[in-house]
């Protein structure tokens, strides 16, 4: 058992050093440098770009050693939220390394699995999709597909499967859509009760 544990150890280290070392190179060779490398290591270009992309986000001097590269992964999506000047919400392409820290340094703390992690990620998709943002919104800001965030709220929301992303749903209430008998007055009718 410990020497999977060791093993499995080494193979994480290694996606740190990979990437790190994709992120020297590329400065150096460009996009050919994926097409080399995948040949020497014998792995895929986009495994490849995965790692790389990971030593960018992550620099070595903010990594949290005692916590995995998959932990890692899972908030590297994590993007800034920024208010326009009409004040709506819109997802910045920046990526929010406060969170990202907080959110690594909880699973270090409370000795989260990537389970954990991920769970954590579901309620910030179903935050969103709550809090109105479009579900290609949600994907990009997550890195997730847009299926994914569609699966992740329609189970964390109980919905009933469907061949309907929930996006595309007219959930609009209109005047014949109120309940005249609530007891606080018009009241909207819930399609879910």
């Amino acid at each position: 058992m410990s020497i999977y544990l060791s093993w499995e150890k080494i193979r994480l280290i290694n996606q740190w050093a990979i990437g790190d070392w994709l992120v020297d190179g590329k400065r150096h060779y460009g996009d050919k440098l994926y097409k080399e490398s995948a040949r020497i290591l014998d792995s895929e270009e986009q495994t490849l770009r995965v790692y790389k992309s990971m030593a960018d986000t992550f620099p070595l001097l903010i990594r949290i050693n005692n916590i995995t590269w998959n932990h890692h992964r899972e908030v590297s999506s994590i993007k800034k939220i920024k208010t326009l000047k009409n004040g709506k919400l819109q997802l910045s392409d920046e990526p929010d390394m406060e969170k990202m820290q907080e959110l690594l340094a909880k699973a270090e703390k409370e000795s989260w699995s990537v389970r954990d992690a991920r769970k954590a990620r579901d309620k910030r998709i179903f935050d969103l999709w709550m809090a109105c943002y479009s579900q290609e919104e949600i994907a990009e800001k997550e890195g997730v597909h847009k299926d994914t965030v569609s699966e992740i709220c329609r189970n964390m929301a109980k919905l009933p499967k469907s061949d309907k992303s929930y996006a595309d749903f007219d959930l609009t209430l209109k005047g014949e859509d109120y309940d005249k008998e609530g007891a606080e007055g018009k009241r909207p009718l819930y399609f879910f009760d």
